[in-house]
């Protein structure tokens, strides 16, 4: 077991935090940020790196984070420059972050600010197997309580396999939750008429027991609810897709052992959020039926908008990769400190956001893909390092599954402000939507 220690500047930074006794004589409110409270680690950068080269083993990781920035297309170390500050969020953020980053300068002839090179650290609470202390460093102890106001805010373990029945049951409580809780989330919940075809995954019961029954089937105006799909398909001569040859064997029986990673595993958590119907377009609609396509193709619209929840396999870069991947590696930096009553508190670094999978997917590129997002009621997104869950209302993440971020995408709100009470007199309040719709359209790319 690895022994681990913190700097007596660091241990008091995190003292102050844990127990939300932002001292005035220690902390400054931020001129540059006027919810973050600044804790000065040195009078410049040269004596701040002299600090972050100790043994301290946040300040060391903040240093080694801060040099991969020390290359001549980010300009050299200037030790000049101004001080470096320890900053944490205060009570209005949604959680408690702690960043250690260069000051911002001033620069006389612009008045605009230069902002240095940053490193974060989320606070979480510690407590799944995966994350026990004992399997990482000997946890730092300090001799302070938690304080009630963090508690509530502090992010949470990480699931290390996103197809665990635990990450499933993380989704299935969002779900409940968004039900039960979100007035603009419940119509979500009432079973819409179903899409000419969909994935039978057979009658709701264990997933042991009709794990092998899958079917293409014709709704026949039937009601219920049901999933989408939201992917990127493999080349056409991989895709896997129901065909004028297949469609009366597909309408008794498709083998899952032959579907694509991806498919396989929309379906294993379709049956855990039980549901019965999945909706997949390359199996849904018959691909090389020319009057189908195009029939079908005009129906999506209405298909994404009226399903219970889609699937998006942001992390995928087609229909082999699959939604559920293990994280080896994923927290390849933690430290566990332990509070006067034993509670464990982990510092890890800031890991990717729902904003940063979604940009940086390669699903972001694909015009087709575009009103999947914007007119799905639900996603449920598997990201490349955690799943998020986008709704009507707002977004959380794996990390973040103790609260609710309102939702701030004018794409997810784009048909509700057309149909909004009112708006019908205002002629130009469609058009402003149209052409903020059209700023991400115009630079994706379509196949067909």
């Amino acid at each position: 077991m690895t022994k681990v220690q913190l700097c007596d500047t660091c241990a008091q930074a995190i003292t102050d935090i844990v127990s939300g006794d932002l001292n005035p004589s220690r902390w400054t409110v931020s001129k540059s940020k006027p919810v973050t409270y600044a804790f000065p680690l040195g009078d410049n950068l040269k004596m701040a790196r002299k600090h972050l080269s100790q043994s301290c083993a946040l300040c060391s990781e903040a240093y080694r984070s801060m040099s991969e920035f020390d290359q001549p297309d980010f300009g050299f170390l200037d030790s000049t420059r101004s001080m470096p500050y320890m900053y944490t969020y205060s009570s209005e953020a949604p959680h408690p972050v702690l960043e250690i980053c260069e000051a911002p300068e001033e620069d006389s002839a612009s008045s605009e600010k230069k902002v240095g090179r940053t490193v974060t650290f989320e606070l979480y609470r510690c407590g799944l197997q995966c994350d026990a202390p004992e399997a990482q460093e000997d946890p730092i102890h300090l001799d302070v309580e938690l304080g009630p106001e963090l508690l509530g805010r502090l992010g949470t373990p990480k699931i290390n396999y996103c197809g665990s029945t635990e990450a499933m049951d993380l989704m299935a409580t969002w779900s409940s939750q968004c039900l039960q809780g979100h007035p603009r989330c419940a119509l979500r919940n009432t079973a819409q008429r179903l899409p000419t075809r969909v994935l039978d995954l057979g009658p709701a019961s264990p997933a042991e027991e009709n794990g092998s029954y899958l079917r293409l089937m014709s709704s026949n105006g039937r009601r219920a609810r049901y999933a989408c799909l939201s992917y990127r398909w493999s080349s056409l001569a991989q895709q896997y897709r129901t065909t004028r040859q297949n469609y009366h064997e597909h309408l008794c029986n498709i083998a899952i052992q032959r579907l694509p990673q991806t498919f396989r595993d929309a379906i294993k958590l379709v049956r855990h959020l039980g549901l019965r119907y999945l909706w997949i377009d390359c199996l849904c609609i018959i691909q090389d039926d020319d009057d189908d396509w195009e029939r079908e193709c005009g129906r999506m619209a209405s298909i994404f908008e009226h399903s219970f929840i889609t699937i998006s396999a942001l992390s995928a870069k087609d229909s082999t990769s699959g939604l559920f991947h293990r994280w080896n590696t994923f927290d390849a930096w933690k430290l566990h400190i332990q509070t006067r009553d034993g509670t464990q508190i982990g510092l890890r670094g800031e890991q990717s956001t729902l904003k940063g999978d979604l940009e940086s997917s390669s699903m972001s590129l694909r015009g087709w893909i575009l009103q999947e997002k914007i007119l799905s009621p639900v996603l449920a997104h598997f990201g490349h390092t955690q799943i998020h869950w986008e709704c009507l209302t707002g977004t959380t993440s794996e990390l973040r599954a103790t609260y609710l971020l309102p939702t701030n995408s004018p794409l997810k709100y784009f048909l509700h402000e057309v149909r909004r009470s009112g708006l019908e007199k205002s002629p130009q309040g469609p058009f402003i939507s149209w052409y903020i719709l059209m700023q991400p359209y115009s630079r994706m790319a379509l196949t067909v």
